[in-house]
C-alpha cells in the first residue's frame, strides 16, 4: 500500500508541476486541440470501438487516456522549440529504416519519422526540464 501510495501521490505531484508550468507559460490546449489528438490516436488504432477496446484491454478509462492526452499537449507545447526535428535529422531516420514497411509511400514515411523523431526528443527534453522544474517546485506533502 505505502508503495502505490507513493506512486500516486508522485504522479499526482508531477501533474500539478507540469499544469502550473503551463500555466506560468501561457500554454492553454483547447478542447479542439484534445478531440483532434484524440482522433489522430483512435485512428491509428483502426477507429473509436477498436481504440476503446485497446483501452479496456489495458485497463485504461477513457478518462484516464483523455488526461494524459492533455498532459502529452501540454509538454509538447512547453517543450516545442526543443523538440522538433530538423530536415536532416528526417533524411537520416528515413534512410536508417529505408526497409520498413512505412518508406513505401514517401509522404506518410516522412511524417512518420517526423512524429517518431519528436517523440524520442520530447522524452529526453522532458525528462531533463521537468527535472529541474520539480527540484525547484515548492512541494508540501502531509
Amino acid at each position: 500500500n505505502q508503495l502505490y501510495k507513493d506512486r500516486v501521490l508522485n504522479q499526482m505531484i508531477n501533474e500539478k508541476v507540469l499544469q502550473q508550468e503551463a500555466t506560468k507559460k501561457g500554454v492553454i490546449i483547447s478542447p479542439a486541440q484534445l478531440d483532434q489528438k484524440t482522433a489522430e490516436i483512435e485512428a491509428q488504432y483502426g477507429g473509436k470501438d477498436s481504440f476503446n477496446s485497446l483501452l479496456s484491454q489495458q485497463g485504461l478509462t477513457r478518462e484516464e487516456f483523455t488526461r494524459q492526452t492533455m498532459l502529452q499537449l501540454i509538454a509538447e507545447e512547453l517543450y516545442k522549440n526543443d523538440i522538433t526535428p530538423t530536415d536532416e535529422e528526417i533524411q537520416k531516420y528515413m534512410d536508417d529504416n529505408a526497409d520498413s514497411p512505412e518508406a513505401t509511400e514517401p509522404a506518410k514515411f516522412r511524417d512518420t519519422a517526423r512524429n517518431t523523431l519528436k517523440q524520442n526528443k520530447l522524452g529526453t527534453v522532458f525528462n531533463e526540464k521537468f527535472q529541474q522544474l520539480r527540484q525547484s517546485a515548492k512541494i508540501n506533502t502531509f
